[in-house]
């Protein structure tokens, strides 16, 4: 994913609260989100920024 793919996900998800809720509640507590891009930055890194 290239920064500007980065950049319309976290608006996209930023459009959704009700997405947002539930890693911000905890859903991803204890796993190990990735992409099939690693190591360059994807959309697991997207939403790890957003859990933080």
């Amino acid at each position: 994913m290239n920064e500007r793919d980065a950049r319309h996900h976290r608006e996209w998800l930023g459009e959704r609260p009700e997405l947002l809720g539930r890693p911000r509640a905890g859903e991803l507590s204890g796993q190990a989100p990735g992409c099939g891009g690693a190591p360059k930055p994807g959309h697991a890194d997207v939403l790890v920024d957003y859990t933080t």
